[in-house]
């Protein structure tokens, strides 16, 4: 039962992380990269007290789009105001991540997790 158990969750971690690194090669491949600014930190609680970047950019289109990171931490790995890079679709420009090396993190930890 403890191996069904362990194998279930290894199949969980793989598919979570394949699924997260093709959606950012994607992004990648068909996103447009902007600047944005860090307007707020929303307090989040999931088990423990998260604080995810509120983040404001315009696209090439003149759009203002407001979203919030599902990437959160404490202590905030960003601060208000702080200036940062975005990576958006350009056709569904909700559909938007922070842009820095980081992007991969998740995906490859959830990979080397399933092992």
């Amino acid at each position: 039962m403890n191996y069904l158990l362990l194998f279930l969750l290894g199949l969980y971690f793989l598919w979570s992380g394949m699924d997260r690194y093709f959606k950012n090669v994607k992004l990648k491949r068909n996103g447009k990269i902007a600047k944005g600014i860090v307007i707020e930190l929303s307090e989040q609680y999931t088990g423990d007290r998260d604080l995810h970047p509120v983040i404001r950019f315009v696209t090439e289109k003149k759009e203002t789009i407001t979203f919030k990171s599902s990437m959160g931490s404490y202590p905030a790995f960003y601060k208000e105001g702080e200036l940062v890079e975005v990576l958006y679709e350009t056709e569904k420009p909700n559909n938007v991540e922070i842009y820095s090396k980081k992007l991969y993190f998740l995906p490859f930890l959830f990979l080397f997790l399933s092992v």
